[in-house]
């Protein structure tokens, strides 16, 4: 009996394709036409946890753990406050706060720091003693007393050639109570600062102001800015098809990292401390990642793009603080629209593409396609699902990591197409903490809304090989009137046929009209992008048997489902999404907890 394959197809358009980003996403076949960019326009006013910057500590009963990737504002949360003096002088001069910025240890700290809205600098060349009134190099020399370092100083305060205020940090490398602490609050009778208060693996900020009858003492508000955990980098790992000293599980080998790639990458291996799991997926082995694609998609991140002014800077970065009650899932959306990147899993392998569309593995004309079979699909969407210009607002680093508009990406094309009504969308990048990639990554979403055109065609088994996210080349049709459309490959399912269908989408920047003039073909949704009605929700159900049996090209292993550690019991592949193909995937029960994988038999 011969085998046959039915593929989903996404039509890029011929040639120029840089800069794109796309995913398929398909119904029985029927809806196969989304871009990732498109995706994330949908994504951004469904309902989600707060991801804001933490302009103010959080204090008092549980507070819910937390982990910086990339350079984020965070001001903690409070975990101890008390005051002290110098013998001999007022006992409570010194009003000394300890905050925990996050549950892992960090890479680094910026001399910035926020204060009542305002940017203050911290002095990291010098640092002051409890028993001392000037200041000492930060090396410590010249220093002769028996006191304990009290931090830097925040020249930013300073008030009559005086320190009012010094902040240190505790990377989370540290093993012994900080010595400042115990000196001052060692031995107290009433909440002592005890040998048993380390910290370990935790990020601290110890946060120390001097209060005087003369000055005005309100408590300083403080939020610093980190340098998050270190990651661990597979293309620097040579056990894993990379070049260097980086060993998955050796946190000692790992280097920080803000590409978005990285990050994910380890959020769906999993987040450990001490070898200790706290989050993401749960003992996921390397090999159910395909390594040259998440390189591939790395290396996009860290392309260098000239900038107008002069200079270069990174194509992707991002920064956060990650609430560890927020689903993993809910974590990796952001994480994927912060690079337009795309999740494709195939087989148990999971492959990442970002930006630009790939070279074509399969190239086909109209003779390779089977005429026997259907060739189906749907050709426009409502007029609702289109718009022609993308606001938003993204993370801004100088406005204390509070959330700005970023300028709107519009086409004076677009909106001559649609009669000259404009139609907007919004668009926001909770991770992304550059301007200009907040404009790159709008533009990427507003030329993708504007790609169309889904169907499912027939071809010989030949193109069985073909998987979920290929790039494959139609080189000549007469009967749609082009030439060289590229395609992404969408559903990959087994029949008895010996035909491979594939349902495809066109993503031309100028597409044929439809019947009303007006109404332009965007991408092919499910999911409602808008209060603004875009399109029905998409219906969740279980994957068909044929996707479920598909096998990886690792003998033995069939393809896995996405489980909630917490008792998910459903066998999806990609429920909220209808294939197991998406720009990210999605347990139908949502319930929090570790992702993990699950064979499905």
């Amino acid at each position: 009996m011969v085998a046959a394959v039915a593929a989903g197809i996404t039509w890029l358009t011929g040639g120029a394709v840089a800069g794109t980003a796309a995913t398929v996403a398909s119904e029985v076949l029927l809806y196969a036409g989304t871009t990732a960019a498109s995706y994330f326009i949908q994504q951004a006013n469904q309902p989600k946890q707060d991801s804001g910057t933490k302009l103010k500590a959080t204090s008092g009963g549980a507070v819910d753990q937390s982990i910086i990737v990339g350079e984020k504002e965070t001001a903690g949360s409070l975990i101890y406050a008390g005051t002290w003096g110098r013998p001999g002088k007022s006992p409570n001069t010194y009003y000394a706060r300890v905050f925990c910025l996050q549950d892992m240890p960090s890479s680094g700290f910026s001399s910035r720091l926020w204060t009542g809205g305002k940017k203050a600098a911290i002095d990291f060349d010098h640092i002051t003693y409890t028993d001392a009134d000037t200041d000492y190099p930060a090396d410590g020399s010249g220093y002769s007393g028996s006191g304990q370092s009290m931090g830097h100083p925040v020249p930013t305060l300073d008030h009559d050639g005086n320190h009012y205020a010094w902040v240190k940090f505790l990377d989370g490398s540290q093993t012994v109570a900080d010595p400042y602490l115990r000196a001052v609050f060692g031995s107290r009778d009433d909440r002592p600062w005890t040998a048993s208060m380390v910290g370990r693996g935790r990020t601290l900020m110890i946060v120390t102001q001097r209060f005087t009858v003369k000055e005005s003492n309100s408590e300083l508000s403080a939020t610093a800015v980190v340098q998050g955990m270190a990651f661990c980098d597979w293309r620097k790992d040579s056990t894993n098809g990379g070049t260097g000293s980086h060993r998955w599980g050796d946190a000692a080998t790992y280097e920080y990292s803000a590409n978005p790639a990285v990050i994910l990458y380890n959020i769906m291996r999993g987040i450990y401390r001490d070898g200790t799991w706290i989050y993401g997926g749960f003992d996921w082995p390397a090999r159910r990642f395909d390594t040259d694609s998440w390189t591939a998609a790395a290396n996009v991140c860290d392309q260098n793009v000239d900038l107008a002014g002069g200079g270069t800077e990174k194509r992707y970065r991002m920064g956060a603080e990650i609430d560890l009650a927020e689903p993993p899932l809910s974590v990796m959306d952001r994480v994927l629209a912060s690079f337009s990147g795309r999740l494709v899993e195939s087989g148990g392998i999971y492959k990442l593409y970002a930006g630009g569309i790939g070279a074509s593995v399969y190239s086909f004309g109209d003779d390779d396609v089977i005429v026997t079979e259907p060739l189906s699909g749907k050709m426009f969407p409502s007029r609702e699902d289109i718009c022609n210009t993308i606001t938003g607002s993204y993370c801004e680093p100088d406005n204390g990591g509070q959330m700005k508009a970023y300028k709107k990406r519009t086409d004076a094309g677009y909106v001559a197409d649609d009669n000259g009504e404009l139609r907007s969308k919004e668009m926001n990048f909770d991770y992304v903490r550059n301007n200009r990639q907040a404009q790159r990554l709008a533009k990427h979403a507003l030329n993708d809304n504007r790609r169309f055109m889904t169907k499912v065609a027939a071809f010989p088994s030949l193109a069985r090989k073909l998987e979920p996210g290929d790039t494959v080349n139609w080189s000549d049709s007469a009967r749609f009137g082009f030439a060289n459309k590229k395609f992404i490959i969408g559903d990959v399912t087994l029949t008895n046929r010996g035909v491979v269908r594939m349902p495809r989408m066109p993503t031309g920047r100028r597409a044929t009209k439809s019947r009303t003039r007006s109404a332009f073909m965007a991408t092919s949704f499910r999911t409602p992008m808008s209060s603004a009605s875009m399109s029905p929700p998409l219906r969740s159900r279980r994957a068909t048997a044929a996707t479920r049996t598909r096998r990886s090209r690792s003998p033995g292993l069939s393809m896995p489902t996405w489980s909630i550690a917490n008792g998910c019991g459903c066998r999806c592949v990609s429920s909220t999404l209808p294939v197991p193909i998406s720009p990210s995937i999605r347990c139908r029960s949502m319930r929090g907890g570790p992702l993990s994988p699950r064979a499905s038999g």
